[in-house]
């Protein structure tokens, strides 16, 4: 190759070079990645709202922008409900059930002092969701934006009840109904008994889906202001022991959760 041809053909990369940035400069600029911040209330539907109240939740999203409308992001989110309605419920039919065994031992001569003892916190779940996003207007400053996806779901709910000096008429535990007609008082369940407890507490991995509805304001170049309804569902399950039939929850079945929040995006 001579050095003629050399000169021009670095010549060419010299002249090519800023050619071919101006462009990608459109791509380039086009391409945003943002960061989200949000935070709200979590609501509890059907199901689920029969043993949670509502409660509040809080996001971390990366999100990337495609040179489209679409675009991608991978969301990090926790929320934690107070536990009511069904875990009172069987907290209420556990001690009335002591309380019937007391009356029975003591018409019979015997120590009516059993009592129950209940633990439990709230419902927590860590969520990692990658999500499909459409932004329905892309040059307005305002638009409503659409999405769905799906992920991973780490939930805990705590709860056992714990019982102390039950009568017993023949029942293999002290949670058991009175089984024999008529009752005749046996024994106290006491600390000489292993099995005093019942653990209803439930910690799982599952996976879920979830779509949403938000509404997109651009503050500034950089700054936007998002608020979302987002629901999510969660193939999560009630059942416990097999073997003793006890401590199953229904009520966890495929919990669904709705997600009003508000934040702001960076774009960086």
């Amino acid at each position: 190759m001579h050095y003629s041809q050399i000169v021009t053909k670095s010549g060419w990369v010299r002249r090519g070079a800023p050619l071919a940035l101006l462009l990608l400069a459109p791509s380039l600029a086009m391409a945003r990645d943002l960061l989200v911040v949000s935070g709200g209330v979590a609501a509890p539907v059907g199901d689920t709202a029969s043993f949670a109240d509502p409660g509040g939740t809080f996001a971390l999203r990366w999100r990337h922008y495609n040179r489209g409308r679409t675009a991608w992001e991978l969301s990090f989110g926790y929320n934690q409900n107070k536990l009511q309605g069904a875990v009172q419920d069987t907290i209420a039919s556990m001690e009335a059930l002591v309380r019937q065994k007391n009356l029975l031992a003591q018409q019979q001569g015997g120590p009516g002092r059993g009592h129950v003892i209940a633990e439990f916190g709230t419902l927590e779940i860590y969520s990692l969701n990658l999500n499909i996003l459409y932004r329905v207007s892309q040059r307005s400053r305002f638009s409503p934006v659409l999405s769905v996806g799906g992920g991973l779901y780490n939930w805990r709910v705590p709860f056992k009840i714990q019982f102390f000096d039950v009568p017993s008429f023949g029942e293999q535990h002290p949670y058991d109904p009175i089984g024999t007609d008529p009752p005749v008082y046996s024994f106290i369940f006491d600390e000489r008994w292993v099995a005093q407890t019942i653990d209803y507490t439930k910690h799982e991995w599952a996976g879920g889906l979830n779509a949403a509805l938000a509404l997109d304001l651009r503050v500034s170049r950089s700054f936007s202001v998002e608020v979302e309804g987002r629901t999510h569902l969660i193939f999560s399950s009630g059942k416990g022991n097999s073997e003793e039939q006890i401590d199953n929850q229904d009520y966890l079945d495929n919990m669904v959760l709705f997600y009003l929040q508000g934040g702001f995006s960076y774009r960086f």
